[in-house]
């Protein structure tokens, strides 16, 4: 496991990107689509070009001003030792819900799409263990795979 995994803007934005757009093409449009009706595309279009981009700003003006500590460390700088657990923990609570949610996601998608006939289970177990290796292994070798699972990306961040 790598300790001080660093990994750059750009490749946070790709990771970010890649973060949103499995729930943004597989749950949101339906939910746009109810109240927007036929001008939800706009709106798909312009939250998933713009949340990233916003996100990944914020983290990286973040990273600037404290370049040596993790989001928990200073957020507690920032807003104080108790204020500051109280905002991670809800900051991870929300990473574990969200967590949650994409693999139930992807296992109902997979089990109705692509593999019927699959339990639930054995791909919710499969997704998860490649999603724990990817957390064992680190960060940078999650950025670095990124490149393999979304070439238009990649050659993006290269140009």
């Amino acid at each position: 496991m790598l300790e001080k995994g660093k990994i750059g803007s750009r490749q946070l934005m790709i990771l970010v990107i890649l973060y949103t757009l499995g729930d943004s093409i597989l749950v949101i449009p339906s939910v746009v689509a109810s109240e927007a009706e036929q001008d939800g595309w706009i709106s798909g279009i312009i939250s998933v070009a713009i949340a990233p981009l916003l996100i990944v700003f914020i983290y990286d003006a973040l990273r600037k001003c404290y370049p040596d500590l993790t989001l928990v460390e200073y957020s507690q700088k920032i807003l104080g030792k108790w204020l500051g657990m109280a905002i991670s923990l809800l900051f991870i609570s929300y990473f574990f819900i969200t967590t949650a949610t994409y693999l139930s996601e992807i296992g109902d998608f997979m089990v109705t799409q692509i593999m019927p006939d699959t339990p639930i289970q054995v791909i919710m177990i499969l997704f998860m263990s490649v999603v724990l290796m990817a957390a064992r292994l680190g960060l940078e070798p999650l950025a670095a795979a990124r490149k393999y699972f979304s070439p238009m990306l990649y050659y993006l961040y290269q140009h």
